[in-house]
């Protein structure tokens, strides 16, 4: 019923997750570097829990500070905030990024240049978040870069603790969410009582809606489709509005999805493909049950999940498998 028109949601997730595969492949380690002696596994979880959890208590300190705020009609403040946000992981870490690209494949380019294409770059992401004079599709464009971006930092952490964050994050959401007393549910229902848009990094696709959806019986799909869209809980004024916003998704929930697949890039391609085909399967999960129970729901636990379960099942079972098959040509 709805699912042709969910097709334009899924296609930025596709894109982030090519491109942090094609441009931040791996992080081998540099053998010239002093090794660090090995831990156990043991030590190595409990360092990981205790990353994770330092992580996620912050983030939390951070949610509820922002959402002091906008209780507080500090919007400029959030909104400027967001700006610099976006404009110091542009300048910053995108620029890091950049030097590493040429330095990698030996591209020509004097410090001057480098410098003004960064600041550029910059300066538009900047003007292009929360600004309805920038067209959509460079927005878009932004935030997939910053995605693209911060995925790439993430996937540096140490790899027991990138699994446990991300799981740690997934129950995080689930209960910021879903709980009466929530972060995320507490600002959503601020938005929605004061009619306004959230002063957050969100990526917004504009849906392919029939003007005319009264004709040959079209009135159930819309109204289901404007559900759909409201159960995100993100606020509308009327079917029109509706047609012209769209619907919209964190900018976290991409971000870590790359994360994953960008762990999974590190190991093998077939640990890639598993993770890849997870996450657009929890994500499309994660759309009926919002068809189905009319509410805000986290996009990031079942996607999460299915991707590190499906990780380490192709890790362990389906790659030795295979390989085994293969070099006893039972399978080519």
């Amino acid at each position: 019923m709805y699912a042709p028109r969910c097709r334009p949601r899924l296609r930025p997730l596709p894109a982030i997750i090519l491109l942090r595969f094609l441009f931040f492949p791996s992080h081998r380690r540099n053998p010239r570097l002093p090794r660090i002696p090995l831990r156990s596994p043991a030590e190595k979880l409990v360092g990981a829990l205790l990353n994770a959890a330092v992580f996620v208590a912050l983030v939390t300190a951070v949610t509820f500070l922002l959402v002091l705020l906008y209780y507080y009609n500090f919007t400029g403040f959030l909104k400027a905030y967001m700006r610099f946000s976006a404009f110091f992981v542009l300048a910053s870490m995108g620029g890091s990024i950049l030097i590493s690209f040429l330095r990698r494949f030996s591209l020509p380019l004097d410090a001057p240049s480098a410098l003004l294409l960064i600041f550029n770059f910059s300066v538009i992401g900047f003007l292009s978040v929360f600004s309805n004079a920038v067209p959509i599709l460079v927005r878009q464009s932004y935030m997939v870069a910053l995605a693209i971006i911060v995925a790439a930092w993430f996937t540096k952490l140490p790899e027991w603790t990138t699994w446990i964050l991300l799981v740690a994050l997934a129950i995080y959401d689930l209960a910021a969410v879903l709980c009466p007393r929530g972060p995320l549910r507490i600002l959503l229902n601020l938005a929605s009582s004061r009619d306004e848009e959230l002063p957050a990094l969100i990526y917004e696709s504009r849906p392919t809606i029939s003007l005319v959806s009264s004709e040959r019986g079209r009135d159930q799909p819309e109204s289901s489709w404007s559900d759909l869209s409201s159960s995100l809980g993100f606020s509308e004024q009327d079917n029109e509005l509706e047609s012209t916003r769209g619907i919209r998704l964190g900018l976290g929930d991409f971000i870590f999805y790359s994360v994953l697949v960008g762990r999974a890039a590190m190991y093998d391609l077939m640990t890639v493909y598993a993770c890849f085909i997870a996450i657009l399967s929890g994500l499309g999960f994660t759309l009926i049950l919002l068809s189905i129970y009319r509410h805000a729901l986290p996009a990031l636990p079942i996607s999460i999940t299915l991707g590190v379960v499906f990780y380490f099942l192709t890790r362990l079972v389906l790659e030795p498998f295979v390989v085994g098959a293969s070099m006893s040509l039972v399978m080519f």
